[in-house]
């Protein structure tokens, strides 16, 4: 006799019929259910870029590609020519310790940030352009293809994010990895984060990303700047050069791998690891790109102050123009804190609830450099201040070379 708790289990769990195939099972589960049964949203592909079939001249197309950003951007001097070595050095980003982070930004929207991107998307490996991102499609992507993530509008949706911008930071540098713990099990496995990525939105990054990056400003083009509009509609000239990009950095490998490029003075500690991949691939090719290089890297490194890099750091760099400007050895605080009010261009002004930075507030800053205001005599006075030797070590360690 069937007990009563066995028509219950029958009921509520009846048998699949035996010609019941996997689109039968799908649809039965769907009308008990009512869930949504197949995955949202598009399957998407990711083709890796099919390699020029003969060796060619790689400074001749790296020309070629940095005339095509000179042609259709509006663009500082120096970026067609960082933009062309950057995408070369996606192709091989995983030779190098570490792959800067390429920041496009500007004060205001249109400004060819997006046509930018959308251009160096024509030159990378296994692009992938998004105006969003969370952590978990970061990793993921990463760990599946490993590709070049161009990220738009970055000043929408990075702000307060701590755990995207930290696996960003970490995949700068080769070995950059985050951990989950995956299965029923919660087994922890790692992922991989260490990928190119660049990085397109209006304003500056946060310190730790423009400290991972190589910037470039852009700006509004004036009417008639800009002789042609790119269209995207026809790309195949693009599209080789892409493959012959791909060709020759192929073929290079092993001497990009070998290369201990020669830095400008003054590149040491993070910016020379986000531009030694860059003078590797312009020793490589050859011919005047090292000096192209160089010349690039004099005017944007330039124009990438030292403002992101912290408040502290860029007090520093303002102190010493006041003590360049003024000439003396000594200055009391308050005559310090006069000056830096008079730098509209700077947070001093309105540091704090729209008043100017005080003595006190930057003494707290100078604190970590181990800069503490002591007593100065000036005019007969006994007043708190500085002697610019009190800068000099920080200044040295912090700060790149004047002039």
């Amino acid at each position: 006799m069937t007990s009563p708790i066995d028509l219950m289990t029958s009921k509520k769990k009846p048998a699949p019929a035996a010609n019941e195939g996997p689109a039968e099972k799908l649809t039965n589960v769907g009308k008990h259910t009512g869930k949504l049964l197949e995955p949202q949203g598009s399957a998407i592909d990711f083709p890796p870029v099919d390699p020029w079939p003969e060796p060619v001249c790689g400074a001749e197309v790296l020309a070629a590609i940095g005339d095509t950003f000179r042609r259709y951007l509006s663009l500082p001097a120096g970026a067609p020519d960082v933009l062309a070595l950057w995408c070369a050095h996606s192709h091989a980003f995983d030779l190098f310790h570490c792959t800067p982070r390429l920041n496009l930004y500007s004060p205001e929207k249109g400004c060819g940030k997006s046509t930018t991107l959308d251009m160096v998307k024509l030159f990378v490996p296994i692009p992938v352009t998004t105006e969003s991102l969370t952590t978990a499609v970061l990793f993921r992507l990463v760990q599946k293809i490993t590709p070049t993530l161009l990220i738009d509008e970055v000043d929408s949706f990075l702000e307060g994010n701590e755990e995207l911008r930290g696996l960003l930071n970490g995949g700068h540098k080769r070995g950059g990895q985050t951990y989950r713990c995956v299965g029923d099990d919660h087994s922890v496995r790692s992922f991989s984060v260490h990928c190119p990525v660049v990085l397109a939105g209006i304003g500056r990054l946060p310190a730790t990303l423009h400290d991972r990056s190589i910037v470039i400003p852009l700006v509004r083009a004036k009417p008639g700047e800009i002789p042609e509009r790119f269209d995207f509609r026809r790309t195949h000239r693009e599209s080789e050069l892409c493959r012959k990009l791909a060709r020759w950095v192929a073929d290079v490998r092993t001497e990009l791998e070998q290369l201990d490029p020669r830095l400008p003075d003054g590149c040491y500690n993070r910016p020379a690891d986000n531009w030694r991949p860059i003078f590797a691939v312009a020793e490589a090719v050859g011919g005047d790109w090292p000096e192209r290089a160089r010349r690039a890297y004099a005017s944007l490194a330039a124009s990438g102050d030292v403002s992101p890099h912290g408040r502290g750091a860029e007090l520093l760099a303002d102190i010493r123009d006041v003590f360049i400007k003024t000439g003396l050895d000594r200055m009391p605080s308050a005559r310090i804190c006069e000056d830096l009010k008079g730098r509209e261009d700077r947070p001093w002004p309105e540091f704090r609830n729209g008043q100017p930075i005080t003595p006190v507030q930057m003494a707290k800053l100078l604190k970590p450099f181990e800069i503490i205001p002591r007593d100065i005599r000036v005019n007969l006075e006994c007043l708190k201040g500085y002697h610019v030797a009190d800068f000099a070590d920080a200044w040295e360690r912090y700060l790149p070379p004047v002039g």
